[in-house]
């Protein structure tokens, strides 16, 4: 028993003392479409989440993998029916520590979005419903900067654009280019 309970305080006291130098985060954010485009024009965020890992530091870098997901709503309340816009985002990472204290934490990634959209609502005749979805992908790059205000606990601002495959779509920004800013706060393990 005594065995236990000093296990568990070395692992508490180690995982206060390198909380901010830990190799995972996890964030909680609020996604906001930006720009005149297809996301920005129809979709207001709701919520977004994200996990990052890094596995390997060649100082002052990090570099590690990350996944983040977002949920956007209909922004267009007149009509009967709802669309909903699920994104995810795996991605390649780099955070940089420029400063001596380790606070300001600038980042940059690259990976593939996947963007689900789900639509339900009264057919063109008015009288069932219709149900549609649709997953388009493309290239994502992200940059943000997080603050440590504490030793677990930072607050970030991130800024991602996505490159949609065009597809069936004409091949114009406002088909293709998503933009969407980002704040929120996190917790280092």
């Amino acid at each position: 028993m005594k065995l236990n309970l000093l296990i568990i305080a070395v692992t508490l006291i180690s995982i206060k003392v390198y909380s901010q130098n830990s190799n995972f985060s996890i964030d909680l954010h609020y996604p906001v479409p930006i720009d005149n485009n297809f996301v920005g024009e129809n979709f207001n965020g709701i919520v977004g989440l994200g996990a990052d890992y890094h596995f390997l530091e060649f100082d002052p870098a990090k570099v590690g993998i990350s996944l983040n997901g977002g949920l956007l709503t209909d922004n267009n309340q007149s009509g009967p029916g709802n669309s909903t816009l699920v994104i995810l985002q795996p991605r390649a990472v780099a955070e940089l520590d420029l400063t001596s204290n380790g606070k300001i934490r600038p980042y940059i990634g690259i990976g593939y979005s996947f963007l689900f959209f789900k639509a339900d609502g009264l057919d063109s005749n008015q009288e069932g419903v219709s149900r549609i979805s649709d997953t388009e992908s493309g290239l994502n790059i992200n940059g943000g900067v997080s603050f440590n205000f504490t030793d677990r606990f930072f607050i970030k601002v991130q800024y991602d654009y996505i490159y949609l495959s065009p597809g069936e779509a004409q091949d114009i920004k406002f088909n293709t280019r998503v933009n969407i800013f980002k704040a929120g706060f996190g917790f280092r393990f």
